[in-house]
């Protein structure tokens, strides 16, 4: 498992589209990068984007392309339908309250069985989940990262979101490092 840092709130930044927008921004955002990034000449018209005669070069070393991991909000399956097809899945799950809440190693088992109906091959795939882990306790660390690995994941984002603490709090929380070390 490896662990990153991230802090992704983008109604902040005026980014209010619907969920069908979103979808399919998403859908094409992934067939313009994975031809840009072969380094051919591109055009694209599409309903929100218009590539003209782009060619991307140098082409980037990855292959077949820079990874794509894609983002949803389980248990909606259009979101992972699409992940099947890139690299990796950020998902997310709501409350009844529409707010974030964890993803349980049983959901994320089932999760993993719908992306495996529609991934062909046997290529690494990632899964990006994250919440708040006590960096002062390994063991209470463990208890919540663990179960989640073991069903599946491969990366743990550590929220740093304003409600955790002062920017003093958050560095002493990164220098505690990732949750089961």
């Amino acid at each position: 498992m490896r662990y990153a840092v991230s802090v992704p709130n983008f109604e902040e930044f005026g980014d209010v589209r619907t969920v069908a927008a979103l979808a399919a921004d998403a859908e094409a955002a992934g067939e313009v990068l994975t031809r840009l990034w072969s380094g051919e000449t591109v055009s694209f018209r599409g309903r929100h984007y218009r590539v003209d005669e782009v060619a991307f070069q140098p082409t980037p070393v990855q292959r077949p392309r820079i990874p794509i991991w894609v983002a949803g909000v389980w248990p909606n399956r259009g979101p992972l339908r699409r992940a099947a097809r890139f690299d990796g899945v950020v998902p997310l799950k709501l409350g009844d309250d529409g707010e974030l809440v964890p993803l349980h190693a049983d959901d994320l088992g089932e999760l993993l069985a719908v992306v495996r109906a529609h991934r062909a091959g046997g290529e690494p795939f990632e899964v990006m989940l994250g919440g708040e882990t006590p960096g002062d306790d390994p063991a209470a660390a463990r208890a919540v990262v663990e179960p989640l690995a073991q069903a599946g994941m491969t990366w743990w984002t550590e929220s740093l979101e304003p409600r955790r603490g002062d920017l003093e709090e958050l560095r002493t929380r990164v220098r505690q490092g990732p949750p089961g070390r």
